[in-house]
């Protein structure tokens, strides 16, 4: 099951580790990125929407009910 869905559990123990890393981390990260310039955050920005666009499904799935 894992293996068919990498993708999915890596996204899952992604959160998990967001979750339990320390709050100083997290601003430290936070104040980094607040810090940066403006072309460091339009790169994060563009790399950000790729990725998601990625993600998106090209076909919407119909709702189960609709099916029988």
């Amino acid at each position: 099951i894992i293996l068919s869905y990498r993708a999915v559990f890596a996204v899952i123990l992604l959160g998990f580790t967001l979750h339990w890393i320390p709050q100083q981390w997290k601003e430290n990260i936070r104040g980094r990125y607040i810090r940066s310039s403006i072309l460091t955050k339009s790169v994060l920005a563009i790399i950000l929407f790729f990725l998601i666009y990625q993600m998106k499904s090209s076909v919407i799935q119909p709702f189960v009910y609709f099916q029988f």
